[in-house]
Protein backbone atom coordinates (compact mmCIF):
# COMPACT_ATOMS: atom_id res chain seq x y z
CA UNK A 1 0.00 0.00 0.00
CA UNK A 2 1.53 3.30 -1.13
CA UNK A 3 1.80 6.52 0.82
CA UNK A 4 -1.04 9.07 0.80
CA UNK A 5 -0.85 12.51 -0.79
CA UNK A 6 -3.28 15.34 -0.10
CA UNK A 7 -4.97 16.33 -3.36
CA UNK A 8 -6.49 19.71 -4.21
CA UNK A 9 -9.78 21.07 -5.57
CA UNK A 10 -10.99 24.41 -6.94
CA UNK A 11 -14.01 26.27 -5.60
CA UNK A 12 -16.59 26.85 -8.38
CA UNK A 13 -18.30 29.60 -6.40
CA UNK A 14 -15.49 32.10 -5.69
CA UNK A 15 -12.76 30.73 -7.98
CA UNK A 16 -10.28 29.90 -5.21
CA UNK A 17 -7.82 27.33 -6.50
CA UNK A 18 -5.59 24.76 -4.86
CA UNK A 19 -7.79 24.08 -1.82
CA UNK A 20 -6.43 21.20 0.28
CA UNK A 21 -8.29 17.96 -0.46
CA UNK A 22 -9.25 17.06 3.14
CA UNK A 23 -11.12 20.42 3.56
CA UNK A 24 -14.89 20.10 2.91
CA UNK A 25 -15.46 23.84 2.69
CA UNK A 26 -13.76 26.62 0.76
CA UNK A 27 -11.58 28.65 3.18
CA UNK A 28 -12.41 31.82 1.20
CA UNK A 29 -16.22 31.76 0.78
CA UNK A 30 -17.27 28.93 3.11
CA UNK A 31 -19.15 26.96 0.42
CA UNK A 32 -18.94 23.16 0.78
CA UNK A 33 -17.72 20.86 -1.96
CA UNK A 34 -20.51 20.77 -4.53
CA UNK A 35 -21.63 18.63 -7.47
CA UNK A 36 -18.84 20.03 -9.69
CA UNK A 37 -16.10 18.70 -7.40
CA UNK A 38 -13.01 17.44 -9.25
CA UNK A 39 -9.80 16.56 -7.41
CA UNK A 40 -6.37 17.09 -8.96
CA UNK A 41 -2.77 16.50 -7.88
CA UNK A 42 -0.90 19.44 -6.32
CA UNK A 43 1.95 21.06 -8.23
CA UNK A 44 4.38 20.02 -5.47
CA UNK A 45 3.59 16.44 -4.55
CA UNK A 46 6.46 16.00 -2.08
CA UNK A 47 5.20 18.74 0.26
CA UNK A 48 1.72 17.18 0.43
CA UNK A 49 2.58 13.70 1.73
CA UNK A 50 0.62 12.47 4.75
CA UNK A 51 2.59 11.01 7.63
CA UNK A 52 2.34 7.25 8.08
CA UNK A 53 0.91 7.68 11.56
CA UNK A 54 -1.95 9.90 10.34
CA UNK A 55 -2.56 7.81 7.22
CA UNK A 56 -3.50 4.78 9.36
CA UNK A 57 -6.69 6.55 10.51
CA UNK A 58 -7.83 7.83 7.08
CA UNK A 59 -10.70 6.00 5.38
CA UNK A 60 -9.56 5.21 1.84
CA UNK A 61 -13.06 4.84 0.40
CA UNK A 62 -14.43 7.64 -1.86
CA UNK A 63 -16.75 10.42 -0.65
CA UNK A 64 -20.51 10.17 -1.30
CA UNK A 65 -22.73 12.97 -2.55
CA UNK A 66 -25.90 14.03 -0.79
CA UNK A 67 -29.04 13.63 -2.92
CA UNK A 68 -30.60 16.75 -1.39
CA UNK A 69 -27.88 19.45 -1.23
CA UNK A 70 -25.22 17.95 -3.57
CA UNK A 71 -22.55 18.25 -0.87
CA UNK A 72 -19.87 15.59 -0.55
CA UNK A 73 -19.37 13.67 2.68
CA UNK A 74 -16.83 11.25 4.04
CA UNK A 75 -17.49 7.51 3.77
CA UNK A 76 -17.46 7.49 7.59
CA UNK A 77 -20.54 9.78 7.71
CA UNK A 78 -24.00 8.20 7.58
CA UNK A 79 -25.76 11.58 7.31
CA UNK A 80 -24.89 14.69 5.30
CA UNK A 81 -22.78 17.10 7.33
CA UNK A 82 -24.29 20.09 5.50
CA UNK A 83 -28.02 19.35 5.60
CA UNK A 84 -28.42 16.28 7.83
CA UNK A 85 -30.05 14.14 5.12
CA UNK A 86 -29.31 10.42 5.58
CA UNK A 87 -27.16 8.41 3.18
CA UNK A 88 -29.27 6.03 1.11
CA UNK A 89 -28.70 3.35 -1.49
CA UNK A 90 -29.28 6.01 -4.15
CA UNK A 91 -26.43 8.13 -2.81
CA UNK A 92 -23.60 7.86 -5.36
CA UNK A 93 -19.91 8.12 -4.61
CA UNK A 94 -17.32 10.40 -6.17
CA UNK A 95 -16.29 8.03 -8.96
CA UNK A 96 -19.89 7.20 -9.96
CA UNK A 97 -20.59 10.94 -10.29
CA UNK A 98 -17.45 11.47 -12.37
CA UNK A 99 -18.47 8.61 -14.69
CA UNK A 100 -21.96 10.12 -15.13
CA UNK A 101 -20.50 13.54 -15.93
CA UNK A 102 -18.18 12.03 -18.55
CA UNK A 103 -21.12 10.18 -20.16
CA UNK A 104 -23.25 13.36 -20.19
CA UNK A 105 -20.43 15.36 -21.78
CA UNK A 106 -20.01 12.73 -24.51
CA UNK A 107 -23.79 12.66 -25.19
CA UNK A 108 -23.98 16.45 -25.25
CA UNK A 109 -21.16 16.65 -27.80
CA UNK A 110 -22.92 14.07 -30.01
CA UNK A 111 -26.23 15.97 -29.83
CA UNK A 112 -24.46 19.24 -30.73
CA UNK A 113 -22.91 17.63 -33.82
CA UNK A 114 -26.33 16.27 -34.88
CA UNK A 115 -27.93 19.70 -34.40
CA UNK A 116 -25.36 21.41 -36.62
CA UNK A 117 -25.75 18.70 -39.26
CA UNK A 118 -29.55 19.06 -39.38
CA UNK A 119 -29.37 22.84 -39.43
CA UNK A 120 -27.00 22.75 -42.35
CA UNK A 121 -29.29 20.40 -44.28
CA UNK A 122 -32.34 22.59 -43.55
CA UNK A 123 -30.50 25.72 -44.66
CA UNK A 124 -29.39 24.10 -47.93
CA UNK A 125 -32.96 22.97 -48.66
CA UNK A 126 -34.37 26.46 -48.11
CA UNK A 127 -31.68 27.93 -50.34
CA UNK A 128 -32.71 25.83 -53.30
CA UNK A 129 -36.47 26.51 -52.90
CA UNK A 130 -36.46 30.17 -51.94
CA UNK A 131 -35.82 33.31 -53.90
CA UNK A 132 -35.41 35.68 -50.93
CA UNK A 133 -32.89 38.57 -51.04
CA UNK A 134 -30.69 36.61 -48.65
CA UNK A 135 -30.65 33.69 -51.10
CA UNK A 136 -29.81 36.03 -54.00
CA UNK A 137 -26.93 37.50 -52.05
CA UNK A 138 -25.65 34.00 -51.38
CA UNK A 139 -25.81 33.22 -55.10
CA UNK A 140 -23.90 36.40 -55.96
CA UNK A 141 -21.24 35.56 -53.39
CA UNK A 142 -20.97 32.04 -54.84
CA UNK A 143 -20.63 33.50 -58.35
CA UNK A 144 -17.92 35.87 -57.17
CA UNK A 145 -15.99 33.03 -55.54
CA UNK A 146 -16.35 30.93 -58.69
CA UNK A 147 -14.97 33.76 -60.85
CA UNK A 148 -12.05 34.26 -58.50
CA UNK A 149 -11.31 30.51 -58.58
CA UNK A 150 -11.36 30.49 -62.41
CA UNK A 151 -8.96 33.47 -62.49
CA UNK A 152 -6.55 31.66 -60.15
CA UNK A 153 -6.67 28.54 -62.32
CA UNK A 154 -5.80 30.62 -65.43
CA UNK A 155 -2.87 32.28 -63.64
CA UNK A 156 -1.53 28.89 -62.46
CA UNK A 157 -1.84 27.47 -66.00
CA UNK A 158 0.05 30.43 -67.50
CA UNK A 159 2.82 30.13 -64.92
CA UNK A 160 3.11 26.40 -65.64
CA UNK A 161 3.40 27.02 -69.40
CA UNK A 162 6.03 29.70 -68.78
CA UNK A 163 8.02 27.36 -66.54
CA UNK A 164 7.93 24.51 -69.08
CA UNK A 165 8.99 26.88 -71.89
CA UNK A 166 11.95 28.11 -69.83
CA UNK A 167 13.02 24.53 -69.10
CA UNK A 168 12.81 23.52 -72.79
CA UNK A 169 14.79 26.61 -73.82
CA UNK A 170 17.48 25.81 -71.25
CA UNK A 171 17.82 22.22 -72.57
CA UNK A 172 18.10 23.13 -76.28
CA UNK A 173 21.76 22.82 -77.51
CA UNK A 174 23.28 26.20 -78.43
CA UNK A 175 26.22 27.00 -80.68
CA UNK A 176 28.97 29.34 -79.54
CA UNK A 177 32.06 30.67 -81.32
CA UNK A 178 35.32 30.26 -79.41
CA UNK A 179 38.84 31.45 -80.25
CA UNK A 180 41.93 29.34 -79.51
CA UNK A 181 44.75 31.53 -78.16
CA UNK A 182 47.31 28.85 -77.32
CA UNK A 183 48.08 25.30 -78.50
CA UNK A 184 50.47 22.66 -77.23
CA UNK A 185 50.79 18.92 -77.75
CA UNK A 186 52.92 16.02 -76.63
CA UNK A 187 53.32 12.46 -77.88
CA UNK A 188 55.21 9.48 -76.49
CA UNK A 189 56.28 6.13 -77.95
CA UNK A 190 57.25 3.33 -75.57
CA UNK A 191 59.77 0.90 -77.06
CA UNK A 192 59.98 -2.66 -75.71
CA UNK A 193 62.54 -5.41 -76.37
CA UNK A 194 61.68 -9.11 -76.57
CA UNK A 195 64.24 -10.90 -74.42
CA UNK A 196 64.85 -13.92 -72.23
CA UNK A 197 64.80 -13.45 -68.45
CA UNK A 198 65.30 -15.72 -65.45
CA UNK A 199 62.47 -15.88 -62.92
CA UNK A 200 61.15 -18.04 -60.09
CA UNK A 201 57.75 -18.73 -58.57
CA UNK A 202 55.44 -21.28 -56.90
CA UNK A 203 54.05 -22.38 -60.27
CA UNK A 204 55.51 -22.84 -63.77
CA UNK A 205 53.99 -20.35 -66.30
CA UNK A 206 53.04 -21.38 -69.83
CA UNK A 207 56.01 -21.05 -72.22
CA UNK A 208 58.60 -21.17 -69.45
CA UNK A 209 61.68 -23.41 -69.68
CA UNK A 210 62.41 -25.06 -66.34
CA UNK A 211 65.94 -24.95 -64.92
CA UNK A 212 65.34 -26.76 -61.61
CA UNK A 213 63.00 -26.98 -58.56
CA UNK A 214 63.59 -27.08 -54.81
CA UNK A 215 61.55 -27.15 -51.57
CA UNK A 216 61.43 -23.77 -49.86
CA UNK A 217 59.44 -22.02 -47.11
CA UNK A 218 56.30 -20.47 -48.63
CA UNK A 219 54.80 -19.22 -45.37
CA UNK A 220 54.14 -19.91 -41.68
CA UNK A 221 51.22 -21.45 -39.77
CA UNK A 222 50.36 -20.50 -36.17
CA UNK A 223 50.11 -23.72 -34.18
CA UNK A 224 49.29 -24.17 -30.47
CA UNK A 225 52.43 -25.27 -28.70
CA UNK A 226 51.19 -25.42 -25.08
CA UNK A 227 48.87 -23.69 -22.57
CA UNK A 228 49.75 -21.38 -19.69
CA UNK A 229 47.62 -21.07 -16.56
CA UNK A 230 46.82 -17.42 -15.80
CA UNK A 231 44.45 -15.46 -13.55
CA UNK A 232 42.16 -12.56 -14.37
CA UNK A 233 39.67 -10.35 -12.53
CA UNK A 234 36.06 -10.79 -13.64
CA UNK A 235 32.85 -9.08 -12.51
CA UNK A 236 29.34 -10.37 -11.97
CA UNK A 237 26.05 -8.57 -11.33
CA UNK A 238 24.36 -10.07 -8.24
CA UNK A 239 20.82 -9.35 -7.05
CA UNK A 240 21.10 -7.28 -3.87
CA UNK A 241 17.42 -6.59 -3.18
CA UNK A 242 14.44 -4.63 -4.42
CA UNK A 243 13.62 -0.92 -4.37
CA UNK A 244 10.09 0.44 -4.29
CA UNK A 245 9.66 3.04 -7.04
CA UNK A 246 6.67 5.36 -7.49
CA UNK A 247 5.20 4.91 -10.99
CA UNK A 248 2.02 6.98 -10.59
CA UNK A 249 -0.82 8.07 -8.32
CA UNK A 250 -4.36 6.71 -7.80
CA UNK A 251 -7.17 9.14 -6.97
CA UNK A 252 -9.11 7.74 -3.95
CA UNK A 253 -12.00 10.16 -4.44
CA UNK A 254 -11.80 11.40 -0.84
CA UNK A 255 -9.31 14.26 -1.10
CA UNK A 256 -6.31 11.95 -1.08
CA UNK A 257 -4.31 10.04 -3.67
CA UNK A 258 -2.37 6.85 -3.16
CA UNK A 259 1.03 6.09 -4.65
CA UNK A 260 1.23 3.39 -7.32
CA UNK A 261 4.52 1.61 -6.75
CA UNK A 262 6.46 -1.24 -8.28
CA UNK A 263 9.40 -3.29 -7.11
CA UNK A 264 12.59 -2.66 -9.08
CA UNK A 265 15.51 -5.07 -8.62
CA UNK A 266 18.82 -3.64 -7.37
CA UNK A 267 22.10 -5.26 -8.37
CA UNK A 268 25.59 -4.98 -6.96
CA UNK A 269 28.84 -5.74 -8.77
CA UNK A 270 31.03 -8.44 -7.28
CA UNK A 271 34.63 -9.05 -8.41
CA UNK A 272 36.62 -12.25 -8.12
CA UNK A 273 39.74 -13.88 -9.54
CA UNK A 274 39.48 -16.83 -11.89
CA UNK A 275 42.06 -19.05 -13.54
CA UNK A 276 42.04 -19.78 -17.24
CA UNK A 277 44.23 -21.53 -19.78
CA UNK A 278 45.80 -19.26 -22.39
CA UNK A 279 47.15 -20.91 -25.56
CA UNK A 280 50.72 -20.16 -26.62
CA UNK A 281 51.35 -20.32 -30.37
CA UNK A 282 54.50 -20.95 -32.36
CA UNK A 283 55.22 -20.29 -36.02
CA UNK A 284 55.68 -23.47 -38.06
CA UNK A 285 57.15 -23.09 -41.55
CA UNK A 286 55.16 -24.38 -44.51
CA UNK A 287 57.23 -25.84 -47.37
CA UNK A 288 56.28 -25.86 -51.04
CA UNK A 289 57.92 -26.50 -54.42
CA UNK A 290 59.52 -23.44 -55.98
CA UNK A 291 60.27 -23.31 -59.73
CA UNK A 292 63.31 -21.66 -61.29
CA UNK A 293 62.98 -21.07 -65.03
CA UNK A 294 63.64 -18.81 -68.01
CA UNK A 295 60.94 -17.18 -70.11
CA UNK A 296 60.74 -14.81 -73.10
CA UNK A 297 59.04 -11.47 -72.45
CA UNK A 298 58.52 -8.03 -73.91
CA UNK A 299 60.19 -5.62 -71.51
CA UNK A 300 60.24 -1.81 -71.50
CA UNK A 301 63.49 -0.34 -72.86
CA UNK A 302 63.03 3.37 -73.53
CA UNK A 303 60.55 6.11 -74.63
CA UNK A 304 60.62 8.51 -77.57
CA UNK A 305 58.81 11.77 -76.77
CA UNK A 306 57.92 14.70 -79.05
CA UNK A 307 56.12 17.97 -78.27
CA UNK A 308 55.40 21.30 -79.89
CA UNK A 309 53.01 24.23 -80.38
CA UNK A 310 52.24 23.82 -84.10
CA UNK A 311 48.88 22.80 -85.56
CA UNK A 312 50.36 19.56 -86.98
CA UNK A 313 51.60 17.18 -84.28
CA UNK A 314 53.94 14.41 -85.40
CA UNK A 315 55.50 11.22 -84.04
CA UNK A 316 59.16 11.10 -83.11
CA UNK A 317 61.53 9.06 -85.26
CA UNK A 318 63.52 6.20 -83.78
CA UNK A 319 65.71 3.61 -85.38
CA UNK A 320 65.25 0.09 -84.03
CA UNK A 321 68.01 -2.46 -84.47
CA UNK A 322 66.93 -5.79 -85.80
CA UNK A 323 67.90 -8.63 -83.49
CA UNK A 324 68.92 -11.79 -85.35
Amino acid sequence: MGRLIKMEWDCPFCGTKGISGPLRECPNCGQPMGKDLKYHLPSNVKSNYVSDEKARYINRNPHWRCNFCDSYNSDDDSVCVSCGAPRTNESKNYFEIQKEKATEAKTSAHDTDSHYSNSSYYSDTNTTTSSSPKSNASKKRHSSLSSRFNFQVIIIALLSILGISSLVYALIPKEKTMQVTALSWERSINIERFQTVDESGWSLPSGARLHYTQEEISGYDQVVDHYETKTRTVSEEVLDGYEEVVTGYRDLGNGYAEEITSQVPIYRTEYYEEEYEEPVYISVPVYDTKYYYEIDKWLYERSVKTSGTTNTPYWGEESIEKVV
